[in-house]
């Protein structure tokens, strides 16, 4: 699934992580994270609920369901 990228961004600037903040609070690589970021990646439920969680956001919000 695609992610909404400007979200993702907003909700890191929110809490002040840059992606090797993220990846070390979430366990997901930093490369899958910048991935995400270019709009180049598509991710998984499991992968987008633990980045969700690392910024205390619903993973709903990241869904990009318009792609």
């Amino acid at each position: 699934m695609n992610v909404k990228v400007k979200t993702l961004i907003q909700a890191m600037a929110l809490k002040k992580f840059n992606q090797n903040q993220l990846a070390k609070r979430s366990g997901v690589s930093r490369n899958t994270i910048n991935g995400m970021l270019k709009g180049k990646k598509t991710t998984n439920i499991d992968t987008l609920g633990k980045i969700a969680t690392a910024l205390e956001i619903s993973p709903l919000e990241l869904i990009d369901a318009d792609n």
